[in-house]
């Protein structure tokens, strides 16, 4: 029992404890992602601080079962247990799906397009001007000017009327 309050006070005097409902930071080392990062025996076994703070106050999550800790408020230093709730990676990615955080058009790494770029695509095909010739000027596949025009990629921007 002294070791396991020995966790308990070294993992919560890092944690800056709010409000109820608010955010509780991570006040310790978090990883690039913002993420806070806790050693879970002291020197060696680092382990995600928010899943620490769930397991702490829940329970332990069995490690076979697929699951993981996510947030609510998606805050990656929040370690306020009432934020966090357990999911499949699947819900994982719904949420994210849901509240709009997925690199999307532009944002995403392999895109070679801008934004301003789908739309101005959009706005000429509509205005009868050959895919190919997009393509060439815009350096991309036509195949990928047809997925841009039917709205398969930048599907986050406004379509544009015209011919079909």
């Amino acid at each position: 029992m002294g070791r396991r309050k020995c966790l308990h006070e070294r993992f919560w005097s890092k944690v800056d404890v709010q409000g109820e409902d608010e955010c509780w930071p991570w006040l310790a080392k978090r990883n690039r992602y913002g993420y806070g990062e806790f050693n879970l025996d002291g020197v060696r076994r680092s382990v995600q601080a928010y899943v620490v703070a769930y397991e702490l106050t829940h329970g332990m999550i069995l490690p076979l079962a697929d699951l993981c800790v996510l947030h609510r408020c998606d805050n990656p230093p929040c370690c306020n247990p009432g934020h966090l709730w357990v999911g499949t990676q699947m819900d994982n990615m719904h949420d994210k799906v849901q509240k709009r955080r997925q690199a999307r058009g532009e944002r995403h790494g392999s895109a070679k397009l801008r934004d301003e770029d789908a739309i101005a695509i959009r706005e000429r095909y509509a205005g009868g001007e050959a895919a190919m010739q997009l393509a060439g000027e815009y350096r991309v596949s036509v195949r990928q000017v047809y997925r841009v025009v039917r709205g398969e990629r930048f599907a986050h921007l406004p379509m544009v009327a015209g011919r079909d």
